[in-house]
């Protein structure tokens, strides 16, 4: 019962090991969430963008297999299309997350290959006492959301 809590982890694609960014994560927010992990996935810094996606499907796939749950994939409209237009890989795995999609304008443009958005983060424009606050919508009801959240298996597998 009670709200649904999620946390998602910044991925950094300069970093040469995904899969200890997505252990670091998952040790530290595994016991704190109720909802399947984010995984976000909106910089290059600096590589190229195959080896972006490349590198963030490997940690999704740990992820997954890990928490027990498949983690939600958060990314801008355009840096998504950017990915799946460098990336063949991203194009034939990507979609196979739920897409929590950063998009500002008035209608969410959703980036190959997802034809949806799971959610959608539709603004950061309201404030509590002077902190920006994002907004996001849910597509689904509260059984939907609940589906999303994470594995009752209780401890992460060790994989």
């Amino acid at each position: 019962g009670g709200l649904p809590v999620g946390s998602y982890h910044a991925f950094h694609p300069r970093h040469p090991d995904p899969l200890e960014q997505a252990k670091r994560y998952l040790d530290r927010a595994y016991d704190l969430t109720s909802l399947a992990p984010g995984w976000d996935v909106e910089l290059a810094e600096g590589q190229p963008l195959d080896v972006v996606a490349e590198r963030a499907l490997d940690a999704l796939a740990w992820l997954a297999e890990a928490w027990g749950k498949v983690p939600w994939i958060y990314t801008g409209a355009d840096f998504g299309a950017r990915l799946a237009a460098a990336s063949p890989r991203w194009r034939a795995e990507a979609a196979r997350y739920p897409l929590w999609l950063a998009d500002y304008r008035a209608a969410a443009h959703v980036p190959a290959p997802w034809n949806r958005w799971t959610a959608w983060q539709w603004t950061t424009t309201p404030t509590i006492t002077s902190y920006p606050l994002d907004l996001s919508w849910f597509e689904g009801d509260e059984i939907a959301l609940a589906a999303l959240g994470r594995s009752s298996r209780g401890e992460p597998s060790a994989a």
